[in-house]
């Protein structure tokens, strides 16, 4: 959020995620409380809506809600930016979220980052090892937020 720049006025937001001092927005407290209970209990979870529900608005509160928690660490991907081409093999799949998850974390999670940059990853299974050492190197949960 950037605190150098005060809107006079709001707008409506089309192309992205919103943000509350930038444009107008329903209030999604009540979606975060749900969302909260599923974390609580561990529960994996989808949001799934049609275009222009804030389904990518709601993940990126969920992030930064996680980020300032002492319990998880959150990993937010983003697989839109994956082709067919990608999907093709699962070697592409493994090397292109491997990508993601270090684009993720280099400025968040140093130790995790050299993890990850260090690991050769050649298909799911290396990148299913990976994540493994992930998961037993983090001090904190690790919570995978992912969009397409």
């Amino acid at each position: 959020m950037n605190n150098l720049i005060k809107p006079k006025k709001k707008r409506f937001n089309v192309t992205g995620n919103c943000y509350p001092h930038l444009h107008y927005m329903m209030d999604i407290s009540a979606k975060m409380e749900k969302v909260d209970e599923l974390i609580d209990y561990g529960d994996y979870f989808t949001i799934t809506r049609p275009r222009q529900y804030g389904k990518t608005t709601l993940l990126f509160a969920i992030a930064e809600k996680l980020k300032s928690s002492e319990e998880y660490f959150p990993i937010f991907l983003n697989f839109q930016a994956m082709d067919d081409i990608t999907n093709l093999s699962d070697s592409n799949f493994a090397i292109k979220v491997k990508e993601g998850i270090q684009k993720a974390i280099q400025f968040t999670n140093p130790n995790l980052y050299e993890i990850t940059a260090q690991a050769e990853v050649s298909d799911t299974g290396s990148l299913s090892s990976l994540i493994t050492k992930l998961v037993t190197h983090s001090d904190k949960n690790l919570f995978c937020l992912s969009t397409k």
